[in-house]
């Protein structure tokens, strides 16, 4: 009868630890999942947006690869406040006076842009840009 009473108990441990180990891959999984979703949040643009607008600093937009050579050109674009960097469409908007490095407002027609060599989260076709 004692070796019985001891073989549920070894029995009920190992349950124990089985759903342990459950519970923990389960809560584990969601971790990253949530983690892996914010991030993707956190560096997607907006949709796209006839009226969208947006302060930061002009600058040339960094290079998504940045191992090995890279090319000299600059690519217009604005890092702003909230830490993200937006490609710039000029089209038959007038550059004007703009430069990079100085702080600019932007409005225009925000479209995603998923497969550019540039660190950026849409591309912004300009109507308005300001320098404050």
């Amino acid at each position: 009868m004692h070796k019985a009473k001891e073989r549920l108990v070894k029995l009920e441990r190992r349950h124990l630890v089985a759903a342990c180990v459950i519970v923990v891959g389960i809560a584990a999984a969601i971790v990253v999942i949530t983690t892996a979703m914010v991030a993707r949040t956190q560096n997607q643009a907006p949709q796209d947006t006839a009226n969208f607008s947006v302060s930061g600093k002009l600058v040339c937009l960094p290079h998504k690869n940045t191992s090995g050579p890279q090319t000299l050109e600059c690519a217009y674009g604005i890092h702003t406040d909230d830490d993200r960097n937006y490609a710039l469409e000029f089209g038959t908007y007038p550059m004007g006076d703009a430069q990079i490095g100085r702080r600019v407002h932007v409005k225009g027609m925000l479209a995603a842009t998923n497969d550019s060599y540039y660190a950026i989260v849409g591309t912004i076709k300009i109507t308005e840009l300001t320098q404050p």
